[in-house]
């Protein structure tokens, strides 16, 4: 639950970066290509937005449109390959920094 909440407050944290950059009312959309784009990759290879989308409204709403979950359908890999992709956001946000590019 804890990812998904840091996921949310770093969204909130690039729209607001984007607005003072002139993008006003950024979409879910919007801000997942802007962080593909400046970061360049991600670790776990998936978008940032769009790959998270559907787990965290899974977990955050048991009811949903992708059905109802009396219990949060949480997997382990989510937590690897979410704070995977946490952890070079939160870098840029916090102090800046673009992390070097990993080729594979």
């Amino acid at each position: 639950m804890s990812l998904w909440i840091s996921l949310d407050a770093s969204f909130n944290l690039c729209r607001r970066e984007m607005a003072i950059k002139g993008q006003r009312d950024a979409s879910a959309a919007d801000v997942g290509n802007y962080l593909d784009n400046l970061l360049g990759y991600l670790p776990s290879g998936e978008r940032y937005f769009a790959d998270f989308y559907e787990e965290r409204v899974k977990t955050m709403h048991p009811e949903s449109r992708f059905g109802v979950y009396p219990a949060a359908p949480l997997c382990a890999d989510e937590y690897s390959q979410l704070l995977g992709s946490l952890i070079p956001t939160y870098e840029y946000l916090i102090v800046g920094r673009i992390p070097p590019r990993i080729i594979s």
